[in-house]
């Protein structure tokens, strides 16, 4: 990693690491109960934004030494919005 090579080891432990994620990000979901939804608007904002990163992340191979990888402010606050308007609807 310190030497920023990217090679097939560097993606099996990308993608090992990736799937993981993502799975803690399915538990999260499952396990929230619908009543604490609207009060955790916020930690739901920061997952949507993350998994929508770790997506990229994917979708690139894990390019991530030549160019980094982020989201538009535009797209943040409607990630942000759409987890409001859930917690608020109780989805």
């Amino acid at each position: 990693l310190r030497a920023g090579v990217h090679n097939e080891a560097f993606v099996r432990l990308m993608t090992f690491e990736g799937e993981r994620a993502k799975e803690y990000y399915r538990r999260a979901v499952t396990t929230l109960a619908s009543e604490d939804r609207r009060t955790l608007a916020a930690a739901e904002a920061m997952r949507l934004i993350y998994r929508r990163l770790l997506d990229k992340l994917v979708a690139r191979n894990f390019q991530v030494f030549e160019t980094r990888v982020n989201l538009t402010t535009t797209c943040k606050l409607g990630l942000a919005f759409l987890a409001w308007v859930r917690g608020r609807l109780s989805f």
